[in-house]
C-alpha cells in the first residue's frame, strides 16, 4: 500500500499512521518543505513495511510526542531538519543503525526513549543539549536506553542537560 497525493494539504495539526500494508508514503515530500512544523504530535506506529521516513523531509518542530515504534525502519534520513520535539521523542522497535540524521536536533521537552533498535552507537544526537524528566508509567526519566545490543558508544549523550539538573537514565 502507498500513500499518494494531498498536494492541497495546507496544515497538519497531528499525523498518525498505522497500517500493517504501508510500504511507502510519498504523499508529504513537498509539505513539509513549504510547513516545517506540526503543533501536535506524530506517531507512525505498526507499519511493518515501511522502511523509510523520508516523506517527513523538511520538518524542523514537532509539538508535542514523536514515536515511531514497530516499523521495519532502516533509517531515520528525513528528519536531517528536526531541531526540536515538544514532548517525549520515542524510537522503539525498527531496524536503526545510526542516529546521523538527527544531527540537528537540540531540544526535547520530555524523554528520549531509543529501544530495540540495531543502534551501535548514539552519534547524530551530538547536539542535543536540552531534555526533560518525565512521568513514564510509575518512573520518572529523561533518557530510556534498552534492548540495543550491539550499542557500544554512549559517548553522544555528553552535551545533555536536563531542564531539573538530573538526568534519569
Amino acid at each position: 500500500m502507498t500513500i499518494s497525493g494531498l498536494k492541497l494539504c495546507g496544515l497538519i495539526e497531528a499525523l498518525q499512521l498505522t497500517n500493517d500494508s504501508l510500504e511507502n508514503i510519498y504523499g508529504f515530500f513537498k509539505f513539509f518543505t513549504k510547513v516545517s512544523k506540526i503543533d501536535g504530535y506524530i506517531k507512525i506506529e505498526h507499519n511493518k513495511k515501511l522502511e523509510n521516513i523520508r516523506f517527513l523531509k523538511g520538518i524542523s518542530y514537532v509539538g508535542s510526542s514523536f514515536y515511531l515504534h514497530h516499523n521495519n525502519l532502516k533509517s531515520l534520513n528525513g528528519l536531517e531538519d528536526l531541531i526540536e520535539v515538544n514532548a517525549s521523542l520515542s524510537l522503539s522497535s525498527n531496524q536503526i543503525k545510526d542516529l546521523e540524521p538527527l544531527y540537528n536536533l537540540k531540544k526535547v521537552n520530555g524523554m528520549l526513549g531509543l529501544a530495540y533498535n540495531l543502534l551501535i552507537s548514539l552519534r547524530g544526537i551530538d547536539n542535543l543539549v536540552e531534555i526533560s524528566v518525565t512521568k513514564w508509567g510509575n518512573e520518572y526519566r529523561s533518557i530510556a536506553i534498552q534492548g540495543n545490543k550491539n550499542l557500544k558508544d554512549i559517548s553522544s549523550l555528553q552535551n545533555i542537560i536536563s531542564n531539573t539538573k538530573h538526568c534519569i537514565i
